[in-house]
């Protein structure tokens, strides 16, 4: 199961959105209630590797990303993997916002 990177922090997220059509909106659902909450969120659109986009991350300094594949999707989760502490973790999408707003 390939998963698809997305990002939270309190200056920048970013979601990828999956190109299975099924994962298409959800990434896009999940930045607009961080963004409706004030959490500044960047959609990532570029098809590219798992590592790539963790670079990314890291090279913009976001603290947050959120992992959303077709497994997160059918669970109604999200997994937010914290970059300074390497700790990951898989949540109801609802309670996201209360992890990248600590």
């Amino acid at each position: 199961m390939e998963h698809h990177q997305s990002a939270c922090s309190a200056t920048h997220q970013c979601i990828d959105q999956c190109c299975h059509p099924r994962i298409a909106e959800y990434p896009l659902e999940i930045a607009e209630k961080l963004r409706n909450s004030g959490i500044p969120t960047e959609v990532y659109y570029q098809d590219k590797g798992f590592k790539h986009k963790m670079k990314y991350a890291n090279k913009m300094g976001i603290p947050y990303v959120v992992i959303i594949g077709e497994d997160e999707l059918n669970g109604g989760n999200v997994t937010v993997k914290n970059m300074e502490t390497g700790e990951q973790k898989t949540v109801k999408a609802e309670e996201l916002l209360c992890l990248v707003k600590m």
